[in-house]
């Protein structure tokens, strides 16, 4: 354990694989670091989790490799488009987005069983937390298809930001409108804390209110886009 001053920062990999069939693998890896409290927490969505130190995704070349022996996950992410980075936040603190693969074709192990199909890789930093962003919404997400992908992030609030990506590349936002999403599946559907609490004992007195009853729903959808479909993974947060 490392132990600091006031200094916060977090740094979370999400890791995604969407098989053919619409099988789905979610998982993040992250190290928090704030006051006196280092942190690390590995978890898939709906799977293994643990809080022991785990070694975070390898980058080389246009590869990612990924090893989490702690949850049982073995994973290779090729790249099929270029990486992008956004500057997301620049107030009292920062929030950098480097989305290391927009599109990439994965290979996955969860246990016994192995996936492959099209994946998305990125990492969030952030030197404020989340608790004192000035929004109210988040909407994020993805949708991969055999032609490219689309990705946006919709901050709403006081600090409003939109960006919105095509095949790597910035797009007008106004290409949403254009997107059908179904919302077949809902990965999950609660509270932060209600999901650190599973993770993290006694985590209500670790984190503020504000950030323990935030909401997250998220999907597992079929996306059209101009007559190109492919899979979605998408999810709106939202603030007390």
């Amino acid at each position: 354990m490392i132990l600091l001053t006031a200094m916060f920062h977090l740094s979370k990999w999400y890791l995604d694989c969407v098989t053919e069939e619409g099988r789905v693998f979610v998982a993040y890896t992250a190290r928090l670091q704030w006051h006196a409290l280092s942190l690390d927490y590995t978890t898939v969505l709906g799977g293994a989790s643990s809080l022991k130190p785990c070694p975070p995704p390898e980058c080389s070349g246009d590869a990612i490799e990924w090893c989490a022996p702690e949850i049982g996950v073995e994973g290779t992410w090729l790249a099929l488009e270029a990486p992008v980075r956004e500057t997301l936040y620049d107030a009292d603190g920062r929030v950098e987005w480097n989305c290391f693969q927009p599109r990439g074709w994965a290979q996955v192990r969860v246990g016994g069983e192995r996936l492959r199909g099209l994946g998305y890789v990125e990492r969030l930093d952030m030197t404020v937390p989340a608790w004192r962003l000035p929004i109210e919404e988040l909407h994020w997400g993805r949708l991969l298809t055999a032609a490219g992908s689309v990705v946006w992030i919709d901050w709403r609030g006081s600090h409003s930001k939109q960006l919105v990506l095509r095949n790597g590349v910035a797009a007008e936002p106004e290409l949403l409108t254009r997107l059908e999403l179904d919302r077949g599946l809902v990965l999950r559907d609660g509270s932060l804390g209600k999901t650190a609490l599973s993770i993290i004992p006694k985590v209500e007195r670790l984190f503020p209110w504000r950030i323990l009853r935030v909401r997250e729903t998220k999907w597992r959808s079929r996306g059209l886009l101009d007559g190109v479909s492919g899979w979605a993974i998408h999810e709106v947060v939202r603030w007390p």
